[in-house]
């Protein structure tokens, strides 16, 4: 058992301190904003994930967003290259009822801003 003053778990602190210090260096050391992804080939003219109608698709050309969010919708399987239907919209027009990789997602218009698509032809 530990005694009340172990000298490793002040050595732990310490170690800890330290790593948050470094992780925050490296932090600061990032570009303040994400560089814009390349778009795909095709004379597609790009638009945003909610300028779509339902029932039209469009392959993600770029997925933006920052730190969290944009981590998040990478997570939920919305990156460059991926084809997206748009099912539904809500009476109101948000929140966005979506069709990508065999499962359907909901998203907030907002988010959907984010997220660049060539249009696609329906078939």
């Amino acid at each position: 058992m530990a005694a009340p003053h172990d000298p490793s778990k002040k050595e732990e602190k310490d170690m800890t301190q330290k790593i948050f210090r470094k992780l925050v260096k490296a932090r600061a050391r990032l570009p303040a904003k994400r560089p814009e992804m390349p778009r795909l080939p095709g004379g597609n003219t790009p638009r945003t994930l909610a300028d779509l109608k339902p029932g039209e698709s469009g392959v993600v050309d770029s997925v933006g967003g920052e730190g969290a969010l944009h981590r998040h919708l990478l997570d939920m399987g919305i990156t460059p290259g991926v084809t997206i239907r748009l099912q539904k919209v809500a009476p109101m027009g948000d929140p966005l009822e979506l069709h990508l990789r065999g499962y359907v997602l909901t998203l907030r218009r907002e988010d959907a801003r984010k997220i660049g698509l060539i249009r696609e032809e329906n078939p």
